[in-house]
């Protein structure tokens, strides 16, 4: 398994630029189900916490971008 693992990030790096994208891609797409799931797994106080953390993150780029235009 450790020799696949050692592979397969050769052969993605020695591939043409499009399908390294499409690898990437697939991988962090993957990820991204996966978390979701796991969120949704979590329950409705999993729900919101993101929800939470979301809406922080979401303001505070907000501010940031407000103090740019300002400055």
């Amino acid at each position: 398994m450790l020799a696949y693992c050692i592979v397969v990030p050769v052969r993605v790096l020695s591939a043409s630029c499009r399908w390294r994208n499409w690898v990437i891609r697939g991988i962090f797409t993957w990820l991204m189900i996966g978390g979701f799931g796991f969120i949704i797994y979590g329950g409705p106080l999993a729900l919101m916490l993101t929800t939470l953390v979301v809406q922080v993150k979401c303001f505070s780029e907000i501010i940031n971008i407000g103090y740019v235009v300002y400055r």
